[in-house]
């Protein structure tokens, strides 16, 4: 199976111009392969990757390119990736809906299984990959009706701490708060370094902004 490659599509002489680059045992990056296509369409990529595919006689590991939605639609179907959307959908689902912390380590060990994924040391828990997030407020400045505070974070990869800090604008009287790393805004979920917060201010009721109905 070939290992990585960026797939790359710009415009050429008003035509989408696509191209496969690779590196080799030199570590430089190769042209494996190029095309004009006649549309940015996901037909005219799925026909691409399946000429590209039939000429090389494998599909490779892992593709790298830019958030295009017709890409992706195109690179689900090929082969390997055909079960992305089920396996995308499963995973989202056991992270986000899991009631408890045992429910979710029952379906992620059945989710490992199912789609084979035992020797991937970056889903397989067992393997030693990150563990607990701990986080500590370090310091606390106020600034006028807001309180700015660092929370410092530390995560444990592959038996590695791993620390970073970021910043956190509390108001006290509401107990609404702005983090750097959006992750309510993102996935709905409130973020370590909101909770840390709210325990250090002991914020005991959850501001109704933060309650998604």
């Amino acid at each position: 199976m070939l290992p990585h490659i960026c797939f790359c599509c710009i415009l050429k002489h008003g035509l989408p111009f696509a191209s496969f680059v690779g590196v080799n045992h030199h570590e430089k990056s190769t042209l494996l392969g190029c095309a004009l296509l006649g549309s940015e369409e996901i037909p005219s990529f799925e026909w691409v990757f399946t000429q590209w595919v039939r000429c090389v006689g494998t599909v490779p590991r892992g593709i790298i390119t830019v958030q295009c939605m017709s890409m992706a639609g195109a690179i689900r179907k090929l082969g390997d990736y055909a079960r992305y959307g089920e396996l995308s959908a499963m995973m989202k689902h056991i992270v986000y809906n899991s009631p408890s912390s045992e429910s979710f380590e029952v379906d992620w060990a059945g989710f490992i299984k199912e789609f084979e994924l035992g020797q991937n040391r970056w889903l397989d828990p067992s393997a030693g990959g990150k563990k607990k997030t701990d986080c500590v407020v370090r310091s606390t400045e106020q600034k006028r009706d807001t309180i700015s505070i660092k929370v410092d974070e530390q995560k444990v990869f592959w038996g590695k701490p791993v620390y970073h800090t970021f910043i956190v604008e509390f108001d006290p009287l509401s107990g609404k708060s702005r983090r750097e790393c959006n992750k309510f805004e993102s996935a709905g979920i409130l973020c370590c370094h909101t909770l840390t917060v709210w325990s250090y201010y002991r914020v005991d009721t959850i501001p109704s902004c933060y309650v998604l109905l």
